[in-house]
């Protein structure tokens, strides 16, 4: 029961959290025009920020459960904490295991917002209202390293929409959305196989 718990929490509920992420991009990206108030508040910073948001809270978590853990184990583990050894070990401790990865996504999410920023400053007519701001969301759902993947990804299923768009509808351009969102749930399901098969596990933090 207690290894049900821990593997409730430690995968499957950030595993849970990021596919909701993805379905409320879905929906917005469905409903960008509604009437409905619940889509026409709904906008990808509200689901950044709650995504972001729990991001950051289940890291503090983590950092409490493991502070805890060490406070209660006998043996060696309870000299690990104060007044045994100094703080900042259990600080250095806690960036290196349950921050760092985080933090990480979040600075690789915001560089890849820029860098679509200023694809559309210079290329706007390929880009909806709001695009950056799915990118910086995708990027920040499927993380570091998968977050390599998604820029060919994307770019791969933008020319397949693209052909399919120009057959069956006669339209020039495709834009970025729902490249990104098939792009991000692909890789947060198959991301550490991807990952393997073209041996970018050492970019793993």
């Amino acid at each position: 029961m207690n290894n049900f718990f821990v593997n409730l929490l430690y995968f499957w509920l950030p595993f849970v959290i990021s596919f909701l992420a993805l379905i409320l991009a879905i929906l917005r990206n469905l409903y960008k025009n509604s009437r409905v108030k619940f889509f026409q508040k709904m906008t990808y910073w509200k689901i950044i920020g709650f995504f972001m948001g729990f991001r950051l809270i289940y890291a503090l978590f983590k950092t409490a459960v493991q502070y805890h853990i060490w406070e209660q184990a006998g043996g060696l583990s309870r000299f690990l904490l104060p007044p045994y050894r100094p703080i900042s070990y259990f600080i250095g401790y806690s960036i290196t295991h349950f921050w760092l990865s985080t933090l990480i996504d979040i600075l690789i999410a915001a560089i890849f917002y820029a860098f679509l920023r200023l694809l559309k400053k210079y290329n706007s007519r390929f880009f909806e209202k709001d695009e950056p701001e799915l990118g910086f969301l995708t990027a920040l759902i499927v993380g570091w390293p998968n977050v390599v993947l998604i820029i060919p990804f994307a770019f791969i299923f933008v020319a397949i929409l693209g052909i399919l768009r120009g057959i069956f509808l006669k339209e020039q351009y495709t834009a970025l959305s729902w490249p990104l969102i098939i792009s991000a749930f692909i890789i947060l399901f198959f991301g550490s196989y991807l990952i393997n098969l073209f041996h970018l596990k050492t970019l793993v933090v």
